[in-house]
């Protein structure tokens, strides 16, 4: 949930999120009503974080006190598939099902759940994390962004755009809960 926004003197937007974290956004995609979000000061942002079309580079430093070092086996739930804009295809029925994360030196994060293959999610704010890119068929665009609101929860939102339906955003939301 966006619960405000705000300009740094470089220009950038960034949106507060949940009033807890900050995302770039360059890290995010946006649609609707965005610049009638409320402004808010801007002095509580972060320092910049890398743009996450370009996982697992180097990174500033971020506090991330909710994130289990390691690796962490998680429940996750998933929310209906919202279909925004011209779609030829109907909703997905995705189930619930077990993810992990993993923590990489760099402070990039490996996130595992249905995808073929990890996502490497770059750090966005403080227990925060985005990924940007192909999902592991490479037949979408994957927009994936989650963070931690406890020692035991996370919660994300994933959008994906196919290759054969390209005016057709899929958004689902997610809630975890840490198994291990």
């Amino acid at each position: 949930n966006v619960t405000g926004r705000a300009t740094t003197d470089d220009g950038a937007t960034w949106y507060l999120v949940d009033g807890v974290n900050w995302v770039a956004e360059t890290a995010v995609l946006t649609y609707g009503t965005c610049g009638s979000v409320r402004e808010v000061a801007a002095q509580v942002i972060q320092q910049p974080v890398p743009n996450v079309s370009q996982p697992g580079q180097d990174s500033v430093t971020i506090a991330h006190n909710l994130l289990p070092a390691g690796q962490s086996i998680w429940q996750a739930f998933t929310g209906p598939d919202t279909l925004v804009g011209t779609c030829n295809a109907p909703p997905i029925a995705a189930c619930d099902f077990p993810s992990a994360v993993i923590t990489n030196p760099n402070g990039s994060i490996q996130w595992r759940g249905q995808e073929p293959m990890p996502f490497t999610m770059s750090p966005t704010g403080a227990d925060a994390f985005a990924y940007r890119g192909r999902n592991g068929l490479n037949n979408a665009n994957v927009t994936f962004t989650m963070y931690f609101t406890s020692e035991a929860t996370w919660a994300g939102v994933m959008q994906i755009v196919y290759d054969n339906d390209p005016a057709c955003t899929h958004t689902f939301n997610y809630t975890a809960n840490r198994i291990r």
